[in-house]
């Protein structure tokens, strides 16, 4: 997928649609249930919820397969007054490797295990 067909995937379906109400809904209860300052972001897409949070001042790590979307992500976040990168690539099979050792209060694993290919 190109980073043109993901923020169009992103503007049409998940962002900047306003009558997704679906996504903005689950969003909302995500935010809600979101504790501790430090968190795990486990596919960020453009940044949507990983630039909410790290605005209102978690600690945010962002991550995602697909390199492109990581750099819209902290290219997003930085516009927004954050002032480090928050988001980075990874492949599902080096979680460890992605993380650095790091450890979070809160993990958030949404839109991703419908890319594991054995989710077992």
């Amino acid at each position: 997928m190109t980073i043109e067909a993901m923020r169009y995937h992103e503007a049409v379906t998940l962002r900047r649609c306003a009558t997704d109400y679906r996504r903005r809904g689950l969003l909302a209860l995500v935010r809600r249930y979101v504790t501790g300052p430090r968190v795990l972001d486990m596919r960020c897409l453009i940044g949507e919820l990983a630039i909410d949070l790290a605005v209102r001042g978690f600690d945010v790590t962002a991550l995602d397969a697909f390199r492109p979307a990581a750099a819209v992500t902290n290219a997003e976040a930085r516009r927004r007054g954050v002032s480090r990168d928050i988001a980075r690539s990874w492949d599902l099979a080096d979680l460890r490797g992605a993380v650095n050792g790091s450890r979070f209060d809160c993990v958030v694993c949404l839109d991703t295990l419908n890319h594991v290919a054995d989710d077992e």
